[in-house]
């Protein structure tokens, strides 16, 4: 598991998630060892303009979505553009049409 903590899985991680939700970051930035702050963790998407950080709040691996507004916001965004993308091709086969009504 590439970002599960302990035994548990990595899609089941806030980074799991991310990276299945919203692919692979274009640029990561990490922060592991500083005194007066908790290790983080920055994944940039440069074509989406957004930055996604993770905080590891106990020191045990678990790095967890710290701004999770702007995630929830780049997760609609990406729906909306999914779905206007489907409602285009039952445009164009009107079989699909009702699928997307």
């Amino acid at each position: 598991a590439r970002w599960g903590v302990g035994a548990g899985a990595g899609f089941g991680s806030d980074r799991g998630e991310v990276y299945l939700v919203l692919g692979p970051p274009d640029d990561v930035v990490e922060r592991t060892r500083r005194r007066a702050t908790r290790p983080w963790v920055e994944w940039i998407y440069f074509d989406r303009d957004v930055r996604i950080v993770f905080v590891d709040e106990v020191g045990f691996g678990n790095y967890r979505v710290a701004n999770l507004h702007t995630y929830q916001r780049a997760r609609a965004a990406l729906e909306r553009r999914k779905r206007a993308r489907l409602v285009a091709r039952a445009e164009r086969c009107p079989a699909l049409a009702p699928a997307y009504e």
